[in-house]
């Protein structure tokens, strides 16, 4: 994120993989006795007390994401007086532009990532030669961190720091930010900001290049931060030793080196596998016929409802919905692989859990309970608000849709059997 101010400028750091906690199992122990009761409580149109009640199926806190840190830029006072200015992003090139004048010169900054490189990179340049000064140093709100100046490299500032653990005292995830500062050679000085070495100061140059590389300890959502084998410091370094030297400088064509990549054409397949990896470890994260999701996971595929409010966290079709997403991709390619070795196991699983989910109501008819329809709440019998009742409009067409596509996977990978389940014959 690029603020875009003149006299001082902060670059906003995201790092993906850079959460709180460990993996671990939420699912409270309780919740098989609080699911009868809530049941229950349905079957008897007691539907105020059966919302109140969910709250015993609440499965414990979301991990936290977590912001990287910050670039940041400062610049002598004359920049507080500038004309001129102009802001701009690039969707072509992904790039994004801050420009001004200051005392007749032209000040030009750009940034831009690049994917293939792991690299965020910003070039800073002036119309007039060695007009190009400035302080630039790391900051990090995550109270556990620390930042020096590289004694292998002295144009290379360092961020290392962790994560909180899920419980205290435990180790959390690690991550290194690392800030390598090249300027032009015929002009500028690269001196230290301070005694403390967290900064950097650029005097007299004619442009200069910032390139930030960062990692972390991370290793799969089933991989404990402590058991990691993971070195973020070495990983940033290594990105930024296979970088360094592209034509970034000013005037030698920006884009072309790292950047190119924005413009060629979107492949949906690798925008879409990274879902596909993460349905593929919720899956796995759960211990009963099949596989759930509710409404929200994270790092560490957690698949237990959230707590708080029974109208949003209380929602078993969650992973039912994500395997949509699996048969809608392999209509579009047709990648019968796809379907044989990714999408039709999932989908088995996820309709294994949703034949168990199923259960015969008063009336004989098979209904999900509880049931909300996501975010809403309606009036009870009573005239209060409630959110829990039975088989909603959602869940039903959810299950019809999931049912259906199994079933024509089953067909086209040549794998249809059937079984029994109670009153339900089910193709799996």
């Amino acid at each position: 994120m690029v603020w875009g101010g003149v006299a001082a400028e902060t670059i906003q750091l995201n790092e993906d993989t850079l959460w709180t906690g460990a993996p671990g199992n939420y699912t409270d122990p309780d919740a098989p006795k609080a699911l009868a009761q809530v049941r229950n409580l349905v079957h008897e149109a007691q539907f105020v007390q059966a919302t109140q009640a969910s709250a015993g199926l609440f499965g414990g806190p979301t991990q936290v994401y977590q912001p990287l840190g910050d670039i940041k830029l400062q610049f002598d006072g004359s920049h507080f007086n500038y004309g001129a200015y102009s802001r701009e992003l690039d969707l072509d090139t992904a790039t994004a532009r801050v420009q001004y004048t200051v005392g007749g010169v032209e000040f030009r900054r750009e940034h831009f990532a690049s994917n293939p490189d792991q690299i965020i990179a910003t070039s800073i340049s002036a119309s007039s030669p060695g007009s190009v000064s400035f302080t630039v140093s790391l900051d990090c709100a995550l109270p556990d961190h620390r930042v020096h100046i590289n004694n292998d490299h002295k144009n290379q500032i360092v961020l290392i720091g962790s994560c909180s653990g899920q419980q205290p005292g435990s180790t959390g995830i690690q991550f290194a930010a690392v800030l390598e500062l090249e300027i032009s050679a015929g002009n500028g000085v690269v001196s230290r900001l301070d005694d403390d070495g967290n900064g950097l100061r650029v005097e007299g140059a004619d442009w200069a290049v910032l390139l930030l590389s960062a990692s972390s300890s991370f290793q799969g959502p089933f991989t404990n931060p402590a058991n990691s084998t993971r070195n973020p410091t070495s990983l940033a370094l290594l990105a930024l030793n296979c970088v360094r030297g592209c034509s970034c400088a000013p005037h030698l064509n920006i884009n072309l080196e790292m950047n190119y990549w924005p413009s060629l054409p979107c492949n949906l397949r690798e925008c879409q596998e990274p879902l596909f990896d993460h349905i593929q470890a919720l899956s796995v994260n759960y211990e009963a016929s099949g596989w759930v999701v509710h409404h929200v996971s994270d790092l560490w595929a957690k698949s237990s409802a959230y707590e708080r409010d029974a109208r949003w966290a209380i929602w078993p079709m969650g992973g039912a919905w994500l395997c949509t997403h699996l048969w809608e991709y392999y209509t579009y390619t047709m990648d019968k692989d796809f379907l044989q070795k990714t999408a039709y196991p999932l989908l088995k699983g996820c309709a294994s859990f949703l034949v168990d989910w199923l259960i015969k109501g008063p009336q004989g008819y098979l209904e999900t309970n509880p049931s909300t329809s996501p975010e809403h709440v309606f009036v009870a019998p009573d005239g209060k608000q409630a959110s829990v009742s039975y088989s909603s409009t959602m869940d039903m067409a959810i299950i019809k849709e999931i049912f259906s596509a199994l079933v024509s996977a089953a067909e086209v990978v040549k794998l249809l059997s059937c079984c029994r389940h109670d009153s339900l014959w089910f193709c799996i």
